[in-house]
């Protein structure tokens, strides 16, 4: 059951964040009353940075949600496709020879990339007694020969 969960965990969160962030993204735009005034192109660049930040927090939760164990690696994989994503974007872009890209693409970069790490905060501060990271084992010394050392009798 837990190898299933490993394996479905990644993709429902992510079928899950990207179904918000489309419908989120498509209806954001009732926001944009008319595109000639500056205030209401600024609210729905926000609106759209708040839902862009929304959804990368927690594609990073719910799959630390998602993962049964070791929920610290389950973190940083939302986290490395992300980086991955941009380093495509950033290729094609000098493929295309626009190494200029405009401040609405970083200001995108850098919202998903702090989205994420807050998610990573968010998820360590829920899940750091439920499965997090590895137990520690307690040492164990031979006292004599064969026989372990057990701290509960002390």
């Amino acid at each position: 059951m837990k190898v299933l969960r490993w394996i479905f965990g990644f993709p429902l969160a992510t079928s899950i964040v990207l179904a918000i962030f489309y419908f989120g993204v498509t209806y954001a735009d009732v926001f944009k009353i008319y595109q000639s005034s500056y205030v209401s192109y600024f609210i729905a660049w926000s609106v759209r940075m708040a839902i862009t930040g929304f959804c990368f927090a927690s594609w990073v939760f719910l799959t630390c949600l998602f993962i049964p164990k070791y929920k610290k690696i389950a973190g940083v994989l939302p986290m490395t496709v992300t980086i991955a994503l941009m380093i495509y974007i950033i290729y094609n872009a000098y493929k295309a020879h626009e190494l200029l890209m405009s401040q609405r693409t970083y200001l995108l970069f850098g919202c998903m990339l702090i989205s994420e790490l807050t998610g990573y905060f968010v998820s360590y501060i829920i899940f750091r007694k439920k499965g997090w990271g590895r137990r520690k084992k307690s040492p164990e010394f031979m006292l004599f020969e064969g026989e372990p050392f057990n701290n509960s009798v002390l």
